[in-house]
């Protein structure tokens, strides 16, 4: 394992978060303040009146160049001037606010972003920018908009999908990654930032082979991003030379990422470095970032409160364990998201599959039994936050709604996600029937007509705003709809499945979007058309002679393995317990020894030239 590297970029443009100065709150200065609200009718009703346009900052809490923002440019007498002049400004939680913060994902974060008083977007502009550059910016909008220039940035929905275009899309898909991957790597930058472009590689390689150099470099990488005295991993970017950019912050979403890579690489070589580095992430989850109830928080900050002046947060991390604590504990964001626990909770789950270390299994177990009993509401959906505020303590960047709106495509798509792989962990009933509870009640009230699933739903908020079908929630929420099929034998959510895809990603839709919105997509695409690797055990759960052969089906490593107890005739009974592996090409003939089942499913899971190559 390499050493760490502990180091701040200054005046990095973008990284996640939002102002200090947020919805309750106002930035002090000499002329006056912002006053910050809420996004919503209020706001679009206020600047329809007044002749203004909307600002609109948007993040999360825990970013430093947000916070950057906050106590330097939206204090600054000149940006204040301006601001409450002629705009209504209103402050974003992306956490939050799922489905405005992915409207807003490839500016941020911060994302500055101005609206017309009927919801048109008429500017953006990704990250942290000084008073310097930002009181110029905001006079070259007031300008534009008095001289007529200011137009609206259109954001039309793909064309219809003709025959074959999953098909189709899922090459350009694949020949776009291939490309990232030939030019960039896997060592850093955002290709990092989230775990879908890794998990498309391992699938690559369980089905043709593939050559796994990117997806060790990234392994790699994230092990030279632990922290050696708490555990976690920092955020990293990529500098022009290559190398790293390293930030002093922890997200959930990292770590998340962080634990598959480490899972997957211990299953490939079994490499004790890469479970030891697990179990850092593990150390780090449990120690800090783990509510009371087995929830999960969502990000931690860079900066400690006790900081001296000078001393960078690279030199707090730089400390042992007495020092740092002498200096205070960085913020932690001590909300809990459900699309982050989603997202934590799958990583939990496969990790145990790999690594059968009961406490990962634990912690899966937990956080999606809470989020079960305290977020689903009446209607089946899930909330992203808990109905009780649990972080009135924290000095936020912004207020915090419990219970916050919904249905969010994100939260139900990372949930449905998530129990299912504690359902492929446990095979325990309860959790297969609540992921069948979110999807369906997912589809009835996020379906619309184009075909996709909607991020939100409509309501006085966003009315004014174009409706918005994000690329990434939905390929996630068709990729579980595809393993909720497998599990129960229902072929309706695999067409619901491709009913989404075709919609939401039709030829020539993917070609420029980002590494992990396209990495979404093609695992999405994949499951699809390869369909499942079903480990099919004859017979019932609680016969122990079967032990064996359970243990032997979960250690099968392709991501597309569903387990199955088929106790009802779907295969002839035997007098001893047997097991069959089938993909979508063929099935196994019955298998006795435990011995050969990975053998037997390795075979089965390669597809020559591909799903879609």
């Amino acid at each position: 394992m390499r050493t760490p590297i502990f180091f701040l970029v200054a005046g990095l443009a973008a990284c996640g978060g939002t102002p200090v100065s947020g919805p309750g709150t106002t930035a002090a200065s000499s002329s006056g303040s912002i006053e910050w609200q809420a996004f919503g009718a209020d706001a679009f009703a206020e600047a329809e009146r007044d002749g203004k346009l909307l600002l609109v900052d948007v993040g999360i809490e825990g970013c430093t160049a947000c916070r950057w923002m906050a106590e330097a440019t939206y204090t600054h007498p000149d940006v204040v001037a301006r601001v409450n002049a002629h705009f209504v400004p209103v402050a974003v939680d992306a956490n939050l606010r799922p489905d405005l913060g992915e409207r807003w994902s490839r500016w941020g974060w911060p994302a500055t972003i101005v609206l017309s008083p009927s919801g048109e977007q008429l500017f953006a502009v990704r990250g942290n920018k000084r008073p310097r550059n930002f009181v110029p910016l905001l006079d070259q909008i007031l300008t534009a908009r008095a001289d007529g220039t200011l137009r609206p940035e259109m954001d039309p929905l793909p064309d219809a999908a003709p025959e074959g275009a999953v098909e189709l899309s899922c090459r350009e898909v694949n020949d776009a990654l291939e490309s990232r991957r030939a030019a960039l790597g896997w060592d850093g930058g955002f290709l990092m930032v989230r775990g879908a472009p890794l998990a498309h590689e391992f699938l690559r390689h369980d089905t043709r082979g593939a050559d796994l150099e990117h997806a060790l470099g990234t392994a790699e990488a994230f092990q030279r991003l632990l922290d050696p005295v708490w555990g976690g991993v920092f955020v990293a970017g990529r500098e022009a030379d290559g190398g790293f950019q390293v930030i002093a912050e922890k997200r959930v979403l990292h770590n998340a990422a962080a634990l598959h890579a480490f899972a997957r690489l211990h299953a490939l070589h079994g490499d004790p470095g890469s479970r030891q580095a697990a179990e850092e992430i593990h150390r780090y989850l449990a120690d800090w970032m783990t509510a009371p109830d087995g929830t999960f928080y969502a990000t931690q900050e860079d900066d400690a409160p006790g900081l001296p002046s000078g001393m960078r947060a690279a030199d707090y991390y730089a400390l042992p364990d007495a020092e740092r604590r002498a200096l205070g504990i960085p913020p932690i964001d001590h909300a809990v998201y459900t699309d982050l626990n989603g997202r934590m909770i799958e990583a939990y789950a496969n990790a145990f599959i790999v690594l059968r270390d009961p406490r990962y299994l634990d912690a899966a177990r937990r956080a999606t039994e809470t989020l079960l009993q305290d977020r689903v509401s009446a209607d089946g959906w899930i909330r992203q936050t808990a109905p009780t505020d649990a972080v009135a303590s924290d000095d936020r960047m912004r207020d915090f709604e419990a219970g916050a709106g919904g249905p969010y495509l994100a939260s139900q798509a990372w949930m449905l996600v998530a129990t299912l792989a504690v359902y492929d962990a446990t095979l325990e009933p309860v959790f297969l029937e609540a992921a069948t509870g979110i999807a369906d009640a997912s589809l009835a009230a996020l379906r619309h007509e184009h075909g996709a699933l909607l991020a939100g739903p409509p309501d006085p908020s966003t009315e004014r705003l174009a409706p918005r079908f994000p690329v990434e929630d939905n390929a996630v929420m068709a990729r579980g709809l595809v393993r909720l099929a497998a599990f129960t034998h229902e072929a309706r959510y695999r067409a619901e499945a491709e009913t989404i895809l075709r919609a939401v990603a039709p030829p020539g839709a993917l070609t420029r979007r980002g590494a992990n919105v396209q990495a979404e997509a093609a695992l999405a695409f994949e499951h699809l058309l390869l369909g499942p690797l079903e480990v099919s055990i004859v017979a019932d759960p609680d016969d122990p002679d079967a032990a064996a052969l359970f243990e032997a089906a979960m250690q099968v490593r392709s991501s597309r393995r569903v387990v199955h107890f088929e106790p009802d005739g779907r295969y002839p009974r035997q007098a001893h317990p047997i097991l069959h592996v089938c993909s979508n090409v063929a099935c196994s003939s019955p298998i006795a020894d435990p011995n050969r089942v990975q053998e037997v499913a390795a075979q089965l899971a390669r597809v020559e030239g591909g799903a879609c190559e």
